[in-house]
């Protein structure tokens, strides 16, 4: 445990906030029965559901994307024109292309979790699922390859890589 409540409470409301987007999942086809059936055929009436919800998922795709480039990659740094101080590709476009295809995947994700004829408006047709999964996967992939680069750079740059690492039980080698 770091005892820091920043990193951790930020990361905490990462989640919460995606949690909240999945229960307004679950619940709009509550609110679609009564969108049809209760309420009034005003068309005027602004849809204040809709746009809550649709805020809410662009608030949680765009807050997990920038969690995604500055805490996780080590990324998006505005002094190192938005990346690193230390990179590990020599090409550093490798790494605005990824940035772009994480926000890019990350919002084509969004539309996979509204439920099927929900009525949403921004809805991804049925067809199109199994080409957004596949692409998450790859976004998934890309993430961690990005984070373990991170991850490298973070262990080189503090002297933290050993040699050996103690077991909890005798292994019946001699280490020195």
């Amino acid at each position: 445990d770091t005892k820091k409540r920043i990193p951790n409470l930020a990361n905490a409301f990462k989640y919460s906030l995606s949690q909240t987007v999945t229960l307004f999942g679950t619940f709009h086809p509550l609110y679609m029965y009564h969108e049809r059936h209760v309420k009034s055929t005003n068309l005027n009436e602004i849809d204040l559901f809709q746009i809550f919800w649709f805020g809410l998922f662009v608030l949680s795709s765009l807050y997990s994307f920038f969690w995604d480039v500055y805490m996780d990659w080590g990324l998006g740094r505005q002094k190192h024109a938005f990346l690193g101080p230390r990179l590990m590709f020599p090409n550093i476009y490798y790494y605005y292309v990824v940035i772009f295809a994480d926000l890019f995947l990350r919002m084509s994700w969004l539309t996979t979790l509204l439920p099927p004829n929900s009525g949403a408006k921004f809805a991804l047709p049925t067809y199109l699922h199994a080409v957004t999964m596949i692409l998450e996967l790859f976004r998934r992939m890309l993430w961690g390859f990005f984070r373990l680069e991170n991850e490298h750079r973070h262990n080189t740059a503090g002297f933290r890589r050993v040699d050996f690492v103690p077991l909890h039980f005798s292994t019946g080698h001699n280490h020195k």
